[in-house]
């Protein structure tokens, strides 16, 4: 099965235009877009012809599925939620689902590590050994890493994707 013929429902050409409005806007819109391709091909499977999202597509839309993860649940409504909004804009007649309680309702407690705990990393990692010499080994840069990481309180992410930036060197 190619592409256009799984994007050929009603809602496909909207959806499209929809996702390059994301895009445009700098969101990244891959899980997005596959969530609403996904919503339409059940839609025109269930025999949607006109542009418009109905309450019973929409609330069978966003029920919760067996095993699902919250935030997969989560996302999937707000993309179809966006995308209800998007028509009605537009001008289109369509059902706007109700936001659902997603995963940022869990409350995160950080926890602050002690200077004795901090002295404890240290020393570990102070501590490492070379054993097997080969020339890409990161030995050495873990205590540098453990070190930033606890001065600054970037996220490892955020510290393993810095890289120098030579044109700005004097």
């Amino acid at each position: 099965m190619n592409r256009e013929n799984m994007q050929r429902g009603a809602l496909a050409p909207l959806i499209r235009d929809f996702i390059a409005m994301r895009n445009n806007l700098g969101y990244k819109s891959q899980n997005c877009k596959y969530s609403l391709f996904a919503f339409d091909r059940v839609a025109f499977g269930k025999g949607l012809r006109t542009i418009t999202i109905t309450a019973e597509m929409a609330t069978e839309w966003c029920n919760r599925r067996p095993n699902e993860v919250v935030d997969t649940w989560s996302h999937r409504n707000c993309y179809l939620r966006q995308f209800s909004i998007y028509l009605s804009n537009l001008g289109y007649e369509t059902y706007i689902p109700p936001r659902v309680a997603g995963p940022r309702q869990d409350r995160f407690v950080p926890y602050i590590f002690s200077d004795e705990e901090i002295e404890a990393i240290y020393a570990a990692c102070d501590s490492l050994l070379l054993y097997d010499k080969h020339a890409r080994t990161n030995i050495m840069v873990i205590p540098a890493l453990i070190r930033m990481l606890c001065s600054t309180g970037i996220r490892i992410g955020e510290a393993v994707n810095l890289r120098i930036n030579v044109s700005n060197r004097l």
